[in-house]
């Protein structure tokens, strides 16, 4: 069988709106194809009792059975898929979007599934394909993805070795939704086309996302703020940084003794809990935060014990804390954008019970006051009582403070308990931590696409908008530049090129050219832009990815156009750009012209479009605006180079668009 298409589309793209999937055409041949049609049952059952095999159960309504009628080839495509997507189920990986891809050309099954983290989704790919030649040899590639297999079993243990480890963090994906409900852009700086980033200094591995654009963007590590929190980093790894700061800020901490903040022995461990007295717990200090809550023991009624749990402890770290034993329940305070989001009770490590209105105010007002000092985006507080309604000083005490919380460790959803519900407020009053005002996260962003023309309008624009007092930051063809300093030569036309616009701290105004190969091979970078410009649509670069006709690559650059939010900049000159105008409801329309005027424009798509068109005035030939009723003249064509006086009609239509895309965004004539 031959693997005629294996792309892997990050981000948005044109198979689906919002989730990364993995595209694949297979081509069994059609003498394969007809010896395989009644034998396809058959695999199918092999597959699954392989698969159940090795631990994995696919449910009845899972992706990869078969529906009524399929054709051959789709029950393949679903089978692949199926296999895929359920291998990265069983590692914890929460995918599960399946569809078909109409390529047009006989003998070729095209589909797409989800993937979550790239080389997960890249394994998973493999080893359905290799399954499924394994089991039908008629159907084994004709060039293996993986090298010297001879079986399912050792690929699917390096597999399930590594594949858990790269699970999405809940707590990741919730804020990943809630910066969605309030529109607010959110790139996973773990996934393609960024690499991990490993080390004791991180918070939450996978769990590394950066919220914004460019000059307005915050990173979050875990639920951690990089930037806005840095002087709080001590807190994050330094359980003795932790108390000391409770200490500081007042808060009602178990009996210790003051003098002996860390013991270094067994012996000086027993000492100081004779001091303060039975009961008491041990807590190591200098551990990693990946210990979490290693060596810690609570309830010791006498000396030996004491000495016993301090030895343990003391095989992890240098130094232990000895402080009393505060009997009761635990609850935490989940403190958001410096709110008290809900307190909830636990049991064995979960939460249980949402008791927010039975908190006694002054417990709440606490773990607020505590978060007005420190400024966290978000913290927990952990208290220990008998009555969560009475006031701490009666019968209870802070035992510990989160700045950079796992809510998703003890949120989960349990019988009534709303865990989600909460972690979902508590994400959100982190993002607007973050962004006060969401629209601020943003920066302006014009999208460039076409078949001819990209770079020169992208080049203009941006000379445009930097003589405007911006700092510009473009993508394309020619490479990554910010305003005239060429940062890297390549070809930029879309995929990491635009990431590095949107990544740069300096850029408050991004260009970006976005071409074909791009949107096929790679899927886009940005959620949305502000303006579209599509300068024209040709028969160039057809007969590849599925695209066969002027019609099909035009659909393909309206998906780009499309993501447009305020405005598009149509070529009335040419019939594909000029044609998506009936597919582009909802926002403002320019349709620009070198042969027509506005007249003409508006009874051939309407009278509401707007338009910027080359026409003469007088003996001389001028650039004008046609804004609803009024006429703005901009400059005589002559005076623009690149039109050569105005025989070079397609840079005329080029300078048109520029203008058309500046003035759209509040540029004025003067500086256009």
């Amino acid at each position: 069988m031959k693997l005629r298409e294996d792309l892997m589309l990050f981000g948005p793209n044109r198979r689906h709106p919002q989730k990364p999937v993995i595209e694949l055409w297979l081509e069994p041949g059609p003498n394969t194809l007809a010896r395989l049609q009644g034998r396809l049952p058959g695999l199918r059952a092999a597959i699954l009792d392989t698969l159940a095999g090795h631990g994995v159960r696919l449910p009845s309504d899972h992706p990869v059975h078969p529906l009524p009628g399929e054709s051959p080839l789709d029950a393949l495509g679903r089978l692949v898929a199926g296999v895929a997507l359920g291998l990265q189920q069983h590692a914890g990986h929460r995918v599960d979007f399946f569809d078909f891809v109409a390529s047009g050309e006989d003998g070729v099954s095209s589909f797409v599934f989800e993937y979550e983290e790239n080389d997960t989704g890249d394994d998973a790919r493999a080893m359905a394909l290799h399954l499924v030649g394994e089991l039908e040899p008629d159907l084994a590639l004709e060039e293996p993805l993986i090298a010297g297999y001879s079986g399912f079993a050792e690929p699917f243990q390096a597999f399930m070795a590594v594949a858990p480890q790269r699970v999405l963090p809940r707590d990741a994906q919730a804020i990943i939704d809630a910066a969605a409900r309030l529109d607010v852009p959110c790139v996973k700086l773990e996934r393609e086309p960024y690499a991990g980033v490993s080390g004791d200094f991180r918070v939450r591995p996978n769990g590394l996302l950066k919220l914004g654009h460019a000059c307005r963007q915050q990173v979050l590590d875990g639920t951690f703020c990089v930037y806005r929190n840095e002087a709080l980093a001590p807190l994050v790894h330094d359980r003795e940084a932790v108390h000391k700061t409770l200490l500081r800020l007042g808060a009602p901490l178990p009996s210790h003794d003051a003098n002996a903040r860390r013991s270094v022995s067994s012996r000086r461990a027993a000492r100081v809990a004779e001091r303060i007295g039975f009961p008491v717990a041990i807590k190591p200090l200098g551990l990693p935060r990946s210990a979490g809550d290693a060596g810690i023991a609570l309830d010791l009624a006498d000396a030996d014990a004491v000495r016993k749990a301090a030895e343990r402890a003391l095989r992890l770290c240098r130094g232990v804390r000895v402080e009393a034993h505060v009997p009761g329940e635990t609850y935490k305070l989940i403190v958001a954008n410096g709110e008290c989001v809900a307190v909830v009770r636990l049991q064995d490590g979960l939460a249980r019970e949402d008791v927010t209105a039975d908190a006694h105010a002054s417990t709440i007002e606490l773990a607020q006051r505590l978060a007005a000092e420190l400024q966290p985006g978000l913290m927990t507080v952990t208290v220990v009582s008998r009555d969560i309604g009475s006031a701490l000083v009666v019968g209870g005490a802070v035992v510990s403070l989160d700045v950079a919380p796992e809510l998703d460790a003890f949120l989960r959803g349990n019988g009534q308990f709303p865990g989600p519900a909460i972690l979902g407020r508590a994400m959100e009053g982190l993002v607007r931590f973050l962004f006060p005002d969401p629209a601020k996260s943003r920066i302006p962003i014009i999208a460039v696409t076409g078949t001819n023309g990209k770079t020169t309008v992208c080049g203009m624009i941006s000379r445009i908008v930097q003589s405007a007092g911006h700092v510009t930051g473009r993508a394309g063809t020619t490479g990554f530049f910010v305003n005239d300093e060429c940062r890297q030569f390549e070809d930029f036309s879309g995929g990491s090129g635009h990431y590095k616009v949107l990544e740069a701290a300096e850029v408050d105004f991004a260009v970006l050219e976005s071409a074909r190969g791009a949107a096929t091979d790679f899927g886009f970078m940005y959620d949305w832009s502000d303006v579209a410009v599509c300068t024209n649509v040709t028969a160039d670069h057809l007969f590849e990815r599925g695209i066969d006709s002027v019609e099909q690559m035009a659909g393909l650059k309206l998906l780009i156009v499309d993501r447009a939010r305020h405005a598009v900049v149509l070529n009335a000159d040419n019939a594909a750009s000029a044609g998506m105008l009936g597919r582009l409801p909802g926002r403002r329309a320019w349709m620009v012209s070198a042969s027509s005027g506005p007249g003409e424009l508006r009874e051939r798509f309407g009278a509401d479009v707007d338009c910027v068109v080359a026409e003469p005035d007088g003996d001389v030939e001028w650039l004008v605006i046609y804004d609803g009723d009024r006429r703005i003249p901009v400059l005589p064509v002559g005076q623009v180079p690149v039109t050569l006086e105005g025989r070079l009609r397609y840079n005329v239509s080029n300078t048109l668009q520029t203008i058309a895309a500046c003035y759209q965004q509040g540029i004025s004539i003067d500086v256009i």
